[in-house]
């Protein structure tokens, strides 16, 4: 039997997590594999909106805004110190 590996979707507390720094500018590192332009970009932009599956980003300098999908995502930097999820003990 063939096993099928996917690329995990962060779930919720992903989503969570980029809601908390909602305002704060941030570099997402993208990659897009079958896009022979180009297969890795990052987007640099103030968080707007963080739903299940994608966020908006405005960069402050074009005033464009950008949709990015969080399954094409492989990480996240942040100019400042950002809100993270704690867990209640």
């Amino acid at each position: 039997m063939k096993k099928f590996y996917r690329k995990k979707i962060p779930g919720t507390k992903f989503t969570r997590f980029l809601q908390l720094n909602r305002g704060k500018m941030a570099a997402f590192s993208m990659t897009f594999k079958d896009n022979p332009e180009w297969k890795d970009k990052t987007f640099k932009g103030i968080i707007e909106i963080a739903g299940r599956g994608y966020t908006i980003i405005a960069d402050p300098e074009t005033g464009m805004r950008y949709l990015l999908l969080t399954v094409d995502i492989d990480y996240i930097t942040f100019d400042e110190p950002v809100e993270s999820l704690t867990r209640k003990k």
